[in-house]
């Protein structure tokens, strides 16, 4: 039998910033508490060939499902984003209706390229902050 690489800490972390900004709603996300991995769901089959999905959401006490940032999350984040900004040609672009998180971002992206790198900074803090908070709060 060949032995299974460890995940580095790296990895893992990677792994779930794309656990949290998941938009995959067929799909979960669960961090092994024994191992250093993050485990994807999705379908009956897990993203590691030799664990089952049963064995993933049967154990709770060993994978943690990983809580992915809400539509909602989101817009409020775009909402400090944009106020923290204080840039009327941003702030204009910001709507408040079904599928605004989208279009603003689709929009900014379009309209002022140091902006939406400004944005993607922000988003990558914002996600940072929710992963330490989410994982200080699993021990």
């Amino acid at each position: 039998m060949k032995p299974r690489s460890k995940a580095t800490e790296p990895e893992v972390a990677t792994l779930l910033r794309e656990a949290f900004t998941a938009e995959d709603p067929e799909a979960a996300w669960y961090l092994d508490l024994v191992e250093p991995r993050v485990v994807r769901v999705s379908h009956g089959t897990t993203s590691i060939p030799d664990l089952s999905a049963e064995d993933v959401e049967e154990h709770e006490e060993r994978y943690v499902e990983v809580p992915a940032i809400t539509d909602s999350e989101l817009h409020f984040w775009i909402e400090d984003f944009v106020e923290e900004r204080a840039d009327p040609k941003v702030t204009a672009l910001l709507d408040e209706k079904q599928g605004a998180n989208a279009r603003f971002l689709k929009k900014l992206a379009a309209a002022d390229e140091a902006a939406f790198a400004a944005w993607k900074a922000f988003h990558a803090s914002r996600v940072g902050a929710a992963i330490t908070a989410w994982r200080a709060e699993i021990g």
